[in-house]
């Protein structure tokens, strides 16, 4: 099951979404009756464990979760949440955490040194370390507008032959990443993937 945490979209009573509360909707969606309603996500865990599911967790712009100092209670939970699934071992869940802000590492870790950044992010003060050994940093570099050579043999790779200059830049700006690490990664997928088709092709 996947579950789409959007901190920027508040409930009716201004909270953030909380995790158990997405879980509770997603089994109900699936016909899992519910004896009661889902209060944390050590019971939405249990209830995975008990019908063999797997959650896959995104959530979009995670420093929301440090800001507001009327949301403490949601904020406060939405880290517990994430703090639980980064310990939960066994496969039972897959989590993304995604932001904007360049001080993600320093929030993940709940690093608290910095005055300036406590001003910024007040709820990071009494915040738990997620671990960044549980939650690593990937950072994901603007693209380049320029790089439409590049693109437009990414799109080659990928099957697009005949691709204008134009689109290959449209590309560009649909794309947040840096198209130079893109491209290797993929040429070399479709490399391994030619080879496994070519094993299996003469087994």
């Amino acid at each position: 099951m996947v579950v789409y945490v959007d901190t920027m979209a508040r409930k009716t009573d201004g909270d953030l979404p909380a995790i158990s509360d997405l879980v509770e909707l997603g089994l109900a969606k699936r016909g899992i009756a519910l004896a009661q309603p889902v209060e944390s996500i050590v019971e939405a865990t249990a209830l995975f464990v008990q019908h063999g599911l797997r959650l896959l967790v995104l959530l979009d712009e995670v420093e929301a979760a440090y800001v507001n100092v009327g949301q403490r209670a949601s904020c406060e939970k939405l880290q517990y949440e994430l703090y639980h699934i980064g310990g939960v071992v066994g496969g039972t869940y897959a989590a993304y955490l995604c932001g904007s802000s360049s001080c993600l590492p320093q929030l993940i870790s709940a690093r608290k040194e910095s005055a300036v950044l406590l001003k910024t992010f007040p709820l990071l003060e009494h915040a738990v370390d997620l671990n960044g050994s549980k939650f690593p940093q990937h950072h994901l570099a603007s693209a380049w507008i320029s790089d439409a050579d590049e693109y437009r043999e990414l799109l080659s790779t990928m099957g697009a032959r005949n691709a204008s200059t134009d689109q290959a830049r449209q590309v560009a700006l649909m794309c947040g990443c840096n198209l130079r690490f893109i491209s290797q990664a993929l040429k070399r997928d479709v490399v391994n993937m030619r080879e496994a088709c070519s094993r299996v092709a003469s087994s």
